[in-house]
């Protein structure tokens, strides 16, 4: 869907809801704090909020039995979630829904972009606070929003992440790279984020751009898409994917036997668990851009609670779901209230420092004048015999890359 379009689309299914909805709630009763959470619980990206869910469920568990917010007498942490089953009108109703009648504080989510774009309009049009946690589309904090921030990198610096890394790859491994192939969701994610940050990084690099593919992320079969990549014979191929389609991906590769030395999967899909499960050997030496793996210094404890917890290795998605929470404690804590105005001035004043609040490998956490987090950025992760580990950059990375891929 066109960007234009996409917003279009959610100012007109917000527009349509609002008469039928009454004023705002006060602020909820401090012997607890409500907190909505709009996730795409099922349908086509069910794997990703699923994902982040339970890093949500773990970071409250935390909160909870650690006295929960202080400011608050204790004040525990009530999760109440919503499933926009990935589509737009339902992401309004049911952030509606969770102001309306749930009466939350702050609502938290949605891991997928074009959901998010639809539940933020919603939010913002009822002044209650939105922390993003993954959701990286550009377009969402570039329309002047006051109570919408987000944790995770915008999607234009997962672009920016990978082509950073072939500047090392050419001067510190000496391997030659100078043409490349991209590949992307024809979404206001992949084609207009993603997409635009990896293109205008190669172009200002001086990388040649030997093949441009923009592709439906509901294709059923990428094998054409493939094909091109390999008739273009790149030193590198950067694709960005969700869950379903980069399986798709790493499959016809493997099929069409491409042979190219270097292939980078930009987070989404390629930074799920999922991944690497369903493509066992054939994912391996995949390079993934990725904000956290659990090998980095420091991330161990945490990584082996969620895999206790859940039987599933953490990731970057479930991470960043962990972190975001700990940044509405702080802010709640901040702000003393769980009153709506009060959090949503707290979180724009919010400064988390390295220290226990913050588990993200960031210098820090704070929202500048659009809601961004200027701290965060992107590691390079890889396939290595089956596990996920850090390549890149060395002060985060205990193993080496390996190339070539094929």
């Amino acid at each position: 869907m066109k960007r234009q379009s996409l917003i279009k689309l959610a100012a007109i299914l917000v527009a349509g809801t609002l008469a039928t909805v009454g004023a705002l709630p006060q602020a909820m009763a401090q012997s607890k704090v409500k907190v909505g959470i709009v996730l795409p619980l099922s349908g086509p990206f069910a794997l990703g909020g699923q994902n982040v869910k339970r890093g949500y469920d773990l970071a409250v568990e935390q909160v909870n039995s650690t006295g929960g917010i202080k400011a608050l007498g204790g004040a525990q942490l009530e999760l109440v979630y919503a499933d926009n089953q990935g589509k737009q009108d339902v992401a309004i109703g049911e952030t509606e829904r969770l102001i309306q009648q749930e009466q939350v504080s702050a609502i938290l989510g949605s891991w997928h972009s074009p959901t998010t774009v639809a539940g933020t309009q919603a939010a913002e049009r009822y002044k209650t606070p939105w922390v993003i946690e993954v959701a990286s589309a550009d377009v969402i904090l570039e329309r002047g929003f006051k109570y919408v921030t987000r944790v995770n990198v915008k999607a234009s610096w997962y672009g920016a992440a990978p082509v950073e890394f072939l500047d090392h790859v050419k001067t510190t491994l000496k391997q030659p790279v100078s043409r490349v192939a991209i590949m992307y969701t024809d979404d206001d994610w992949g084609r207009a984020s993603v997409g635009k940050g990896t293109k205008e990084a190669l172009q200002k690099r001086g990388y040649e751009i030997v093949e441009e593919i923009a592709y439906p992320s509901s294709a059923q079969d990428v094998t054409t898409y493939i094909n091109k990549v390999k008739a273009a014979k790149p030193d590198a191929f950067i694709v960005t994917s969700f869950p379903n389609d980069s399986v798709l991906v790493g499959r016809a590769m493997e099929q069409l036997n491409v042979k190219v030395p270097l292939v980078i999967g930009v987070s989404a899909g390629f930074a799920l668990p999922s991944f690497v499960s369903n493509l066992g050997p054939v994912a391996d030496k995949w390079f993934i851009v990725g904000g956290w793996n659990p090998d980095i210094p420091g991330a161990k404890g945490l990584a082996d609670k969620y895999k206790a917890k859940f039987n599933v290795d953490m990731n970057e998605h479930a991470i960043l779901a962990y972190q975001t929470v700990l940044v509405l404690k702080e802010a709640l804590e901040s702000a003393k209230s769980a009153d709506r105005e009060k959090l949503n001035v707290a979180l724009h004043k919010l400064q988390i420092n390295p220290g226990p609040n913050l588990v993200m490998p960031y210098e820090g956490i704070k929202f500048d004048e659009t809601g961004q987090n200027p701290y965060a950025r992107e590691l390079i992760l890889q396939v290595q015999s089956g596990k996920v580990v850090t390549v890149w950059p060395a002060a985060f990375a205990p193993a080496k890359a390996q190339i070539p891929f094929r």
